[in-house]
């Protein structure tokens, strides 16, 4: 039931997931205090409408180093099994000369153990339906309505206010992975590959978050 289509999809949520950790991280460098896990927690939710939790956070501020623990991201309504996704382990270092300039260097992300349940029901599976939901948050952004073309003066300007700040991740990588079907009160489990992607965003001199996703 796992297949190859199945895992791209679940990839793209994991990619969707990552945003939000690195926007957590991020955000302690540039603010400083206990903002990843209210980023998570927060942000989270309004991208997946599903329930986003995370356990643990420990944090180097002068080496940019961190890693998080227990991530967990809920099903959207109409599924019933405990959970979408779960991760082990996040490690996340982020480049500190980069914090305060226009694009923020990620020099390595590392996802460990990350569990991935489908559950099929008569509306679908619960991955895509994830996914759905994160596409139309970042479609709503506007810098996503900025980059569609015919797009307004007030568009741009409405991204330009956004943030402004763009990303690089230099390295991402994810290890000892299993996907779970589940129908009917039936289960299959599989493994997931190891992926690795290098250099996101370095090519346009950067990446708006949307772009990150895609």
């Amino acid at each position: 039931m796992a297949g190859s289509r199945s895992v791209k999809i679940a990839v793209g949520v994991l990619a969707a997931v990552i945003l939000v950790v690195i926007a957590g991280v991020v955000g302690v460098f540039v603010f400083s205090g206990s903002i990843i896990k209210t980023t998570v927690e927060t942000l989270g939710p309004k991208m997946t409408q599903s329930e986003v939790k995370l356990a643990g956070v420990d944090l180097s501020l002068t080496s940019g180093e961190g890693r998080l623990t227990g991530l967990s991201v809920g099903n959207p309504k109409g599924f019933t099994t405990p959970s979408a996704m779960k991760l082990g382990e996040i490690a996340v270092k982020v480049d500190t000369s980069t914090i305060t300039k226009d694009t923020i260097v990620i020099k390595d992300v590392l996802i460990r153990a990350p569990e991935i349940t489908y559950e099929y029901a008569s509306s679908g599976d619960n991955i895509t339906a994830i996914r759905k939901n994160v596409d139309s948050y970042v479609g709503r952004s506007p810098a996503a309505q900025a980059d569609k073309k015919g797009a307004t003066p007030a568009e741009k300007k409405a991204a330009a206010d956004e943030g402004g700040k763009k990303l690089i991740i230099e390295n991402l990588r994810i290890q000892d992975g299993k996907v779970t079907a589940s129908a009917m009160g039936q289960q299959v489990n599989t493994g997931l590959p190891a992926i690795q992607l290098k250099d996101i965003g370095k090519q346009k001199n950067g990446a708006t978050p949307a772009e990150v996703v895609e």
